[in-house]
């Protein structure tokens, strides 16, 4: 009896799918990173400065900006995506007009020669985060929505505006697809900006004259925005869109407050203060701007991407504060 020989086949893996990123050193791009690296995508960072913590994966690398430039992007050859998260927000300089070279360098010139290069290089999608200043800085009380003409009034919302519509051109005739993301204040357990003056507040303990306040403003907890991210990588199906997301709760300025400081466990004293009085108060004092944003309504509709994604935010707002601020 002849003895047959048994050949066996290696099966084939699949290599995981190469995603480049900016802004992976910042706030959101950190947290994102790692959630790319754990759902098995192959991850590198485009950085100017070399903030980015060193991550042990063989699926992670850093690669600087100029050096990218410089090679007209080959790093994008066999690339599947290009998370654009890097810009100059509206908190890291003024918004004056000497600064408006700042604000177009990074959010406009810098979006474009990018996500040419990505185009360029066959690149299947663009995922751009802009901001829901693109809609405006004061919503009625049922939100922001995608077909809303955009009224943004700061340099920041005005040149977010233009990279978005940068995008689009670049991409018009494409098969590449984009997918602008809006979403509103991010928080999470690193506390900067209008958060992090909250959070000075509450630890402060002085009274806030703050009771009377009677709107409503969206947010989002960090971990489901990456979600959103996430689902616009693995969703094969959804067209180019801009979409708006956020937590799927709305909350006032008094009640975002006294859930931070029951997580915090700190006393907090909210009183009753005539609205016109205070606002006569901030003017005088110059304070008027922070007044608005603590009085105004900034709703966003999430209805949209929602649908078009089977998308639901893995965390309710009570959950991402919980987690946001329980080792404060």
């Amino acid at each position: 009896m002849k003895n047959t020989l048994k050949i066996s086949k290696k099966s084939y893996i699949k290599p995981p799918k190469k995603v480049i990123i900016t802004g992976a050193s910042g706030f959101i791009g950190s947290s994102l990173t790692k959630l790319l690296l754990k759902n098995q995508y192959h991850v590198i960072a485009l950085e100017n400065k070399t903030k980015v913590s060193l991550i042990n994966s063989p699926n992670f690398s850093i690669v600087k900006l100029t050096d990218f430039l410089m090679d007209r992007g080959k790093l994008l050859n066999n690339s599947y995506a290009l998370i654009h998260l890097a810009s100059k927000t509206h908190s890291s300089i003024k918004d004056n007009k000497k600064n408006l070279a700042e604000y177009e360098k990074t959010n406009i010139h810098l979006t474009e020669a990018i996500c040419s290069l990505a185009i360029k290089h066959n690149i299947e999608k663009i995922i751009y985060l802009s901001s829901i200043k693109v809609n405006g800085e004061d919503s009625t009380k049922s939100g922001f929505h995608e077909d809303d003409i955009p009224r943004p009034t700061d340099l920041y919302g005005k040149t977010k505006l233009e990279a978005e519509n940068t995008i689009k051109n670049l991409c018009l005739g494409k098969t590449v697809k984009y997918f602008i993301l809006r979403p509103p204040l991010v928080y999470g357990d690193t506390h900067k900006g209008n958060i992090g003056s909250l959070v000075k507040l509450i630890k402060s303990g002085l009274p806030l004259p703050l009771n009377k306040i009677n709107n409503k403003r969206s947010l989002i907890y960090i971990e489901n925005l990456n979600s959103a991210i996430l689902s616009c990588l693995k969703n094969d199906e959804v067209n180019s869109s801009i979409y708006l997301v956020c937590d799927d709760d709305s909350l006032s300025t008094p009640e975002l407050i006294t859930k931070i400081a029951k997580i915090m466990n700190k006393r907090i004293i909210i009183f009753n203060f005539p609205i016109s009085l205070l606002s006569a108060i901030t003017k005088l004092f110059k304070q008027n701007s922070k007044f608005d944003k603590l009085n105004s309504n900034l709703v966003a509709n999430n209805q949209k991407f929602k649908q078009d994604f089977g998308w639901n935010p893995p965390y309710t707002t009570n959950k991402g504060i919980k987690k946001s601020f329980s080792r404060n």
